[in-house]
């Protein structure tokens, strides 16, 4: 088997792992370190098309916690920014986008680990706001986790509702991603045959990381995680001057 399709399925189960434990960050694991071996539209392309049985089998398991009446507004308008996100793609250049991608991973660790919150009023505008330009960095760069993340994370929500929120979110965001990729024939063969092989590693990823949310030490993996983001944030920004 090849050796990228080999690090393809490690990294992809350990990122929806990360997800099912936590609700997000399977795009800041994968994307990043795949980008490494795959040119980076492809990847984005890749993580998006290679997330619909995952992100439905988390939905599944989750959807009794989220609450769409409190977030029907961020759902709707993250569908608007994946929108304008994929069309960007198409004509974004590859260097800047992996530069954009790195610094986001290393903030978003920063943030994470140091547990930075923002007193921000919970409206229709702030829910809004989150929704937008977390699908705008979902359909640039399949990095949707960072702004509602910190805006959740800063209303203080329950644990169950956090991750049934994401991923209620995620879903209908990533559903509408798939499409605008077919739509603008950004879907190719090499990326349709690389998605086949990461489709069963993310199911694995995500029944993996579901077991684990109630066994692993959250300290512990959190800790690890963050080691992560920041070196493939990193080995990002170093790779786009190669």
């Amino acid at each position: 088997m090849d050796l990228v399709i080999v690090v393809g399925i490690v990294v992809i189960i350990f990122a929806y792992a990360l997800q099912g434990i936590t609700g997000f960050g399977k795009s800041l694991v994968a994307t990043p370190i795949l980008s490494l071996f795959i040119p980076v539209n492809e990847v984005i392309a890749i993580v998006i098309l290679s997330s619909i049985f995952a992100n439905t089998y988390m939905l599944i398991r989750t959807i009794k916690y989220s609450n769409f009446k409190q977030i029907w507004v961020m759902i709707i308008m993250g569908v608007i920014g994946i929108l304008i996100g994929v069309q960007l793609l198409s004509i974004a250049p590859v260097t800047q986008l992996k530069i954009g991608m790195g610094i986001i991973v290393i903030l978003s660790a920063i943030m994470l680990g140091t547990k930075i919150k923002l007193k921000i009023k919970e409206n229709h505008l702030s829910y809004g706001i989150a929704g937008f330009s977390s699908g705008l960095f979902s359909g640039l760069l399949s990095m949707g986790g960072p702004p509602v993340v910190f805006f959740l994370q800063n209303q203080q929500h329950e644990k169950h509702e956090f991750r049934g929120n994401l991923t209620l979110f995620f879903f209908f965001t990533s559903t509408f991603a798939i499409a605008s990729l077919f739509f603008n024939q950004m879907v190719t063969p090499a990326v349709i045959s690389m998605a086949i092989y990461l489709i069963p590693a993310s199911l694995i990823g995500a029944l993996l990381g579901n077991y684990l949310s109630h066994k692993v030490d959250e300290k512990v993996f959190k800790k690890i995680v963050l080691f992560i983001l920041i070196v493939s944030g990193i080995s990002a920004i170093v790779s786009s001057f190669i």
